[in-house]
């Protein structure tokens, strides 16, 4: 019995081996062996359940461009796939199968390293909807309208008020987009670049025909009407005085009778010379004002007319003409600045002088006599020769008196002709024996001047 004492420890070594053999043989067939590494993670002694975790841990998301509503400029949102129930489904158990089982003790001497890719992925399309209903996108008052550019007036101005594309989406687009896109595992998109996804402005602010009727409305506004008055003098209604001739309404635009009628009368003391005052320069070479009450020459703004050819174009939309109308005569000439024009009689009482001009050029004078001084003085302005009479006898209250040449230029009587019964002209007869108010001249004069001298050639006075 002695002999085999030793068979008893022996049986109880190679039962504990078999024991430690038996279970390390059971444990490899639901977990990985020791220095078991999956794409480069250490699973010793983890189950495949516990690996398939382990890969799916790192964040999975899906990026989602989108308009910002407040700044219309891109921005991005993130969604975590795992909130939609994403998850990778990896051949894990494949691994666990193919490791050496029978020899598994193997393992604490090397190591086995493993790469594996997922086979396919699961997810759960009702998170997927849930998720993509919480996207800032899909908020109601982050889906701002867009507003269309618009023609507006105001007081006369129009101009157009910018287009804005808002931030309007397309829901059900927009989710169908992002489902297809996470469902082809792709990372992200980019909702701004999908064609007719977000709604746009039907009208732009720059559009050709809403900038035609802008510019067609202004033209009221912006165009030059010119009135020509007498010579190169033209009055020009620019937009500033539109603006005062002008009542704005809207798109509609009518005229300000008040204050067209104010402007004609405005004209009418800027322009008209009757009875005015005007710089006249004597052949003397000095320069002095001629004109007064008596006088029958000069420019006379007809007002009615004249307000009915500006009334006429005061509502066009192009740069016009409109027409100045007179009453009385006037020659009026850039060159001297004046409506008596080159042409004209200058009779001076103080010198006793009379000189004819014509086209500026001195062509006849003479000694006159004038008016008797402080008693029948001759009358001072401007008038105009208005009748060519031969063998004439002026008859007043207390003379007739015959004439060969009678050159009228008031409506009082008054006029230019010969005096054959004087001797004499000029000097100061004029003062103790003058006329009744005519100009005397002598008949060598008058009968040249007579032939020579238009009907309405003024006669300054002074």
């Amino acid at each position: 019995m002695k002999k085999w004492w030793w068979i008893i420890p022996v049986v109880l070594i190679l039962a504990g081996v078999s024991y430690f053999y038996y279970q390390g043989y059971q444990k490899s067939l639901t977990e990985y062996l020791p220095g078991t590494f999956i794409n480069g993670i250490d699973v010793s002694g983890k189950k495949p359940a516990d690996v398939d975790k382990i890969l799916n841990e790192p964040a999975r998301s899906f990026v989602v461009t989108e308009r910002d509503a407040k700044t219309r400029e891109p921005m991005t949102e993130t969604i975590d796939l795992r909130a939609m129930g994403y998850t990778q489904v990896f051949d894990t158990q494949g691994v666990l199968n193919r490791q050496r089982h029978g020899t598994w003790f193997y393992s604490y001497w090397e190591e086995n390293h493993q790469e594996i890719s997922y086979e396919k992925f699961t997810i759960d399309e009702n998170k997927v909807a849930a998720a993509v209903a919480g996207l800032y996108c899909m908020q109601p008052e982050n889906n701002v309208a867009p507003v269309d550019a618009k023609l507006v007036a105001d007081k006369g101005i129009y101009s157009i008020t910018p287009s804005d594309d808002g931030c309007q989406i397309d829901k059900d687009a927009a989710a169908k987009m992002i489902q297809e896109a996470v469902m082809a595992e792709e990372t992200s998109i980019d909702l701004t670049q999908q064609e007719g996804l977000y709604a746009e402005a039907a009208v732009k602010t720059d559009d050709e025909g809403l900038l035609g009727q802008m510019e067609e409305y202004n033209k009221v506004w912006t165009k030059t009407i010119t009135i020509p008055m007498y010579g190169e003098v033209k009055e020009v209604i620019d937009e500033t005085l539109l603006r005062r001739l002008l009542i704005p309404n809207g798109f509609d635009v009518s005229i300000n009778e008040t204050e067209l009628t104010k402007y004609v009368d405005e004209l009418f003391t800027k322009y008209s010379t009757w009875k005015a005052k005007r710089n006249f320069t004597t052949s003397k070479g000095k320069t002095i004002q001629v004109g007064s009450e008596l006088d029958i020459f000069g420019y006379d703004l007809a007002k009615q007319e004249t307000k009915d050819s500006i009334h006429e174009v005061l509502l066009s939309k192009e740069d016009c003409t409109a027409d100045a109308y007179w009453d009385g005569v006037g020659h009026w000439s850039d060159k001297t600045g004046n409506d008596i024009g080159e042409t004209y009689v200058e009779i001076s009482i103080a010198d006793q002088h009379l000189w004819y001009y014509v086209d500026g050029k001195l062509a006849m004078e003479t000694d006159i006599v004038s008016g008797t001084k402080g008693k029948t003085d001759s009358p001072t302005g401007v008038f105009c020769i208005w009748a060519k009479r031969t063998k004439v006898t002026l008859i007043g209250d207390d003379y007739q008196t015959f004439v060969e040449l009678w050159l009228p230029f008031d409506f009082d009587g008054t006029g230019i002709h010969d005096a054959s019964w004087r001797s004499s002209f000029g000097g100061d007869i004029y003062e103790t024996s003058g006329s009744h108010g005519c100009i005397n001249t002598p008949y060598s004069f008058c009968q040249p001047f007579y032939d020579m001298i238009e009907l309405e050639t003024p006669v300054v006075i002074y």
